[in-house]
């Protein structure tokens, strides 16, 4: 017996079937194999003998094999055109689970120009009398990552098709999700199911047209004839049935034959292969056309897979709906098709295609295209819009040019302040928007080279998408590195392109750019320096970028950037630890505290204990879900550095704490240091600005800011020493939903009755002044701090109440601004139930969720917030996506500014007035 290459055999398994009635085949005693006719032909001589010595075969033929059978010249092949296992008893096979398991949507290799030629080409040779039908196929081409029998498994979920098969081939695989029947083996009987005429379930009544009723008994009479070969009784037991399945609906009839006592499985392929439903009829001249029309070999696809046991039973299907890998190189390629006869139309043969491509929707994660720019410039906006539209000709996508225009509205506009715009297009047609200040950037940048690699060969780096993963491991490397950019090599260890840039580099007084075949995106600005500047388009290497005079990196958004190579080693955080973290909030109590943190809130704690503070985010708290659960954020900045943080020295404590302060009765009246005096004299890295934002407020309620008149120092200590403090203490009324701006040195305390969120410096330094004459938790009164206190205190009268926020609609969410100071900007967004994303500035954010659920997304993840929890995202996610439920969701989202312009930008690239932007800030000034 041929055993073929005994290291390709080891490697060598088939799946047959799906779900929990699936058989695996693995560990051949040998595997037939032919890669050529006459190989291929003894591989198939072999069968028979192998289930006579008590073994089970199963494997695959490939489609070219066909042309011998057929008295055709020998097509071109790619791979074996025979390789059966020879294997001991099946196994049960136990489904993969496939998180993480997905592919990118199918590409056509060729447009839709192409197809309507081909198509005219064989109506004519049909009206010509030279074939009657043609199977006519679209080859796709498919990225792809994950488990390879994971991504099978979630498929054949999907697809609830009959007759699925995998087999594994070194570094090939053949994933085939047939619902087709091309012959099933019992003993001396065989059977063929031959499918053809597909629709839509919603239109399965066209099944039963003229036009499908004749394709399809032409192909009856096909198989029959096939079967007279080598059987002496032939019965057509079934005609025209109509079988649905999750996607579409189909035509199947069902022909029986009874073998002649001398035929063997050879033979039976010999008479009948390929199955003719994939061939048109005469089967000889169909196949002969299908040579003309196609230009790339079909492999296994419209080939068998399948499996007989040593008692002559088993099936092999019709190789339709199969998806052929590359295992090295993470791409692969699945064919679709359909019949042509006369009368067909290309449109509605297009469709069919398409249609048979849908059941692999479920292996596609949440997907979209898009493109990224700035609004300076119509012109480079008409560019990008212009590509996103032949992404969506390419793809089979809806698009219109008009909606895209009208989606991202005037922010284009001259006057605008300068932001980024990303238009998304979901593979339905949905458009959305979202837009982010962009700020100057300053020159040089540091770039650094990704750890990730590119295939040159994956079929999407053609297109701005969401499926970039070797993208994404690098945006997170230049984060962690505190990099601008991190450039990816390809399998070559060419340079390709940066994580958002395109890469250039001034070599021997050339300026130059590694070539789209290294696998780098036609970028709309490397399109236009290669035209207007004459770039040169080259291979290039690690080596090269080191000894150039000059490199720059650059985009339509930010232009291009005078660039500095930084090739320090630095450890890159694991990807699979950057997603949101759900925070584990820190009750703690107070003599003043209230129940309303448990009891309304949620909180996890003691109903009956008076709670004052629910710490939500800071360097104590602990992460509750995910990889990290159980770790502090302290922890986290150790471990995740740049990552977590951005820009923020990942050496220093967090530098904010939020929290939730419930105050049942009057808090102390205080004061904080500012970050001079606090160094200064507490020997602490900062003093502590805070504010508030009331939740809820009793009818009546007040809280203490600053003095009803100006005072000074003196009068301050006489009246702290005699009692009468109160008499200049301004109270201001409160109510839910103002918000309060605390500079240090400000003099306040919070009111009976009121639940604030608190957003506040990393500072533990407070100077009690007056504690309404009550004793502590021990029973004695709680320290003051009269004499620090004198040190900070403004004595100015107070003349700060309840900020006036700004309202403004940005990246499709109406937002307020509550706070704007340069270590904190505070905002009350609502979510709804669309999508809606927002920019991260390069900077961690802390979202807390108020009295609805909130869904957060990042960086691939998905986490549901309860009603006042928290979570902290950090820099390296880029962007966070937002959603409520069943009605819109109001959260506060917490950011920490670059720069103190910070705000201004923001609200000026959302087209706010410059005088009320000006007017806005003024409250957050000394």
């Amino acid at each position: 017996m041929n055993a073929g290459n005994p290291a390709a055999a080891s490697s060598f398994s088939v799946v047959i079937g799906s779900g929990t009635t699936a058989q695996l085949y693995r560990r051949p005693r040998a595997v037939l194999r032919g890669n050529d006719v006459a190989s291929a032909l003894a591989a198939l001589a072999q069968v028979d003998r192998a289930l006579a010595d008590g073994f089970h075969v199963a494997g695959y033929v490939a489609y070219e094999l066909g042309a011998h059978f057929a008295g055709l010249p020998q097509a071109a092949s790619t791979g074996s055109l025979v390789a059966l296992g020879v294997f001991e008893a099946p196994e049960p096979f136990a489904p993969h689970a496939y998180e993480g398991a997905s592919i990118a949507p199918p590409r056509p290799r060729i447009d839709r120009t192409i197809y309507d030629h081909e198509v005219a080409r064989i109506a004519r040779a049909i009206y010509d009398g030279e074939v009657y039908q043609v199977n006519y196929t679209v080859p796709f081409d498919v990225a792809w990552s994950g488990d390879v029998l994971s991504l099978y498994t979630r498929i054949a979920a999907r697809a609830q098709a009959p007759y699925c098969a995998c087999v594994l081939d070194g570094d090939r695989a053949v994933l085939s999700w047939s619902p087709e029947l091309f012959l099933a083996f019992d003993g001396e009987r065989i059977e063929t199911r031959p499918m053809k005429g597909s629709a839509s379930l919603e239109c399965s009544d066209d099944l039963q047209n003229e036009k499908n009723r004749a394709e399809h008994v032409m192909i009856v009479d096909l198989l029959r004839n096939d079967f007279s070969k080598v059987c002496d009784e032939v019965d057509v037991t079934a005609l025209l049935t109509v079988e649905r399945y999750p996607t579409f609906a189909t035509m199947t009839s069902t022909v029986r034959g009874r073998l002649r006592g001398n035929a063997g499985f050879a033979d039976v392929i010999a008479a009948t292969f390929p199955c003719g439903s994939v061939t048109g009829a005469p089967k000889r001249a169909a196949m002969a056309a299908i040579t003309r029309a196609e230009s790339h070999p079909r492999g296994v696809y419209c080939g068998s897979v399948g499996f007989l046991t040593p008692q002559r039973r088993g099936w092999w299907n019709v190789a339709i709906r199969t998806m052929q890998l590359d295992r090295r190189n993470a791409c692969a390629r699945f064919d679709a098709g359909g019949g042509i006869v006369a009368d067909s139309l290309a449109d509605d043969e297009w469709h069919e295609v398409v249609l048979k491509s849908r059941f692999l929707d479920a292996a596609i994660e949440p997907f979209s295209f898009w493109e990224t720019f700035a609004n300076r410039d119509a012109s480079t906006m008409e560019r990008h819009l212009e590509r996103l539209a032949a992404t969506a000709r390419t793809f089979s996508i809806p698009f219109s040019m008009q909606a895209a225009r009208a989606a991202l509205g005037s922010t284009q506009a001259d006057g605008i302040a300068p932001a980024l715009l990303r238009l998304r297009l979901g593979l339905d047609g949905t458009l959305r928007t979202a837009s982010e200040p962009l700020a100057p950037t300053p020159e040089p940048v540091d770039v650094c080279i990704a750890d990730a690699r590119l295939n040159s060969g994956d079929p999407m780096l053609a297109f701005k998408s969401s499926w970039r993963p070797a993208h994404a491991s690098a945006a997170l490397q230049a984060s962690a590195t505190a990099c601008f950019d991190a450039i990816l090599l390809n399998e070559r260890g060419e340079v390709v392109e940066g994580a958002r840039t395109n890469v250039f580099a001034r070599i021997g007084g050339r300026l130059v750019t590694p070539p789209l075949r290294a696998g780098a995106l036609p970028g709309i600005l490397r399109s236009r320096i290669v035209t207007e500047q004459g770039a040169d388009e080259i291979p290039m290497t690690r080596d090269d970028l080191r000894r150039a005079e000059e490199i720059f990196v650059g985009n339509s958004a930010r232009g291009l950037l005078r660039a500095r190579l930084r090739e320090e080693c630095c450890e890159v955080v694991d990807p699979t630890l950057i997603y949101p973290y759900v925070i584990e909030p820190k009750l703690t109590t107070a003599i003043w505290g209230g129940h309303a943190l448990v009891r309304r809130f949620g909180k996890a704690g003691d109903p009956d204990a008076t709670i004052g503070e629910s710490w939500e985010c800071w360097d104590t708290n602990l992460i509750a879900n995910g990889p990290l659960a159980g770790s502090s954020i302290a922890q986290l900045r150790e471990r995740l550095g740049a990552a977590l943080l951005g820009t923020i020295d990942a050496t220093q404590a967090f530098p904010v704490l939020t929290k939730f302060i419930d105050a049942r009765d009057w808090l102390s009246v205080q004061v904080h240091p500012d970050d001079a005096y606090a160094q200064r004299v507490e020997h602490q890295a900062n003093g502590k600005t805070e504010c508030w934002y009331v939740l809820h407020a009793d009818a009546g309620a007040e809280l203490v800011l600053g003095w009803t008149r100006d005072t000074d120092r003196a009068e301050y200590e006489r009246r702290v020493a005699d009692g009468t403090l109160g008499e200049i203490l301004r109270r201001v009324p409160v109510k839910a939903g103002d918000a309060f701006y605390l500079p240090a040195g400000t003099l306040h305390a919070i009111g009976k009755g009121i639940i604030v969120y608190e957003t506040q410096q990393a500072s533990d330094l407070t100077y009690r002044i007056f504690d309404w004459n009550r004793a502590g938790a021990d029973g004695t009164p709680r320290e003051l701090h009269v004499k620090k206190a004198s040190d900070v205190l403004d004595y100015h009268a107070g003349k700060r109440g309840a900020v006036e926020p700004i309202a403004y609609h940005f990246g499709n969410l109406d937002r307020t601004m509550l706070i704007a100071d340069p270590r904190f900007i505070v905002e009350r967004i609502n979510a709804t139930q669309e999508d809606a994303s927002m920019f991260l500035h390069e900077r961690p954010a802390i979202i807390s969720a108020l009295e609805r659920p909130l869904t957060l997304h990042c960086n691939g993840n998905t986490v549901t917030l309860a009603p006042y929890n928290t979570a902290l995202v950090p820099a390296a996610c880029e962007w966070a996506r937002v959603r409520a439920g069943n009605a819109p969701a109001p959260f506060l989202l917490v950011t920490l500014p670059r720069t103190v312009d910070d705000a201004a930008i923001r609200l000026l690239a959302a087209g706010v007035d410059q005088a009320r932007i000006d007017r806005f800030l003024t409250q957050f000034q000394p």
